[in-house]
């Protein structure tokens, strides 16, 4: 009887150290704001409050090497692609990809109508975002201001809540990981981060208990904006957490929803 005893408060007592162990890895990861925030971006201030400037590659988007080619261009901060459209060899006008009237994702600027226009309900606007006579919509699109040098390969936008500050040979910008989108996620979903200076980079997906599940990046990394791709139809539904660190000490989590 004795040894039976024993054997039950042996256990439990394990059980109650995992528990706790499992507990404070979860607290220790979502030591944040529920916002993803680190305490490193707590020392930068509101990222919201900031206005700077965002690169647009020109290589990335081919359709912007051409005068009146336009593309959708994904910004971390807004709820849609903006809308980048090259005037003329040396001019660029970018412009709010939000519709003003539904709020839907309006198309990139179409040369053959010259105009931007949201299939949702038909409201147009012309290349810098006014708003055309007979439309569901009734006011402009927000247009963001454009730094161009003729022959460079970028375009500096400058975008409200993007942290960034200048225009010199690229784009001054902060270490960060955004929200996964989509999100909750099915299939793929993608996570985009970006890097100050050069550094080792780590994103690691973990259980809400703190168990690593898989290393989505563990590599060398130069100043830059990065994409990486992870397939949440391998996981199982749920709430996971993914966490960026750096060699440099910078460390922040946000929370990732798989439902399929």
């Amino acid at each position: 009887m004795q040894n039976n005893n024993n054997s039950r408060r042996n256990f439990l007592k394990t059980a109650l150290t995992v528990s706790v162990v499992a507990a404070t890895s979860t607290q220790r990861l979502l030591a944040e704001d529920d916002n993803g925030s680190s305490s490193n971006d707590k020392d930068k201030g509101k990222r919201g409050n900031v206005q700077g400037l965002f690169p647009v590659k020109i290589n990335d988007f081919p359709a912007l090497k051409t005068v009146n080619g336009s593309a959708q261009v994904p910004v971390p901060n807004l709820s849609r692609k903006m809308i980048v459209t090259r005037t003329s060899q040396s001019e660029f006008v970018a412009v709010s990809g939000e519709c003003t009237h539904e709020q839907c994702q309006v198309e990139a600027f179409d040369a053959s109508s010259m105009r931007i226009i949201c299939d949702c309900h038909g409201s147009r606007y012309d290349v810098k975002g006014i708003v055309q006579a007979g439309s569901p919509a009734t006011k402009n699109l927000q247009q963001f201001s454009t730094t161009y040098t003729s022959g460079a390969d970028t375009v500096f936008v400058n975008v409200p809540g993007f942290v960034a500050t200048s225009a010199k040979n690229d784009a001054q910008i902060t270490t960060a990981v955004e929200q996964n989108f989509p999100n909750p996620a099915v299939g793929m979903t993608t996570i985009e981060y970006s890097v100050a200076e050069p550094t080792k980079v780590s994103i690691i997906v973990y259980s809400f208990l703190g168990k690593e599940i898989i290393r989505l990046v563990d590599k060398f990394h130069e100043p830059g904006i990065y994409k990486v791709q992870c397939n949440a139809s391998a996981l199982g539904n749920g709430v996971y957490l993914y966490r960026m660190s750096t060699s440099e000490g910078f460390v922040q989590t946000r929370k990732l929803t798989i439902s399929q």
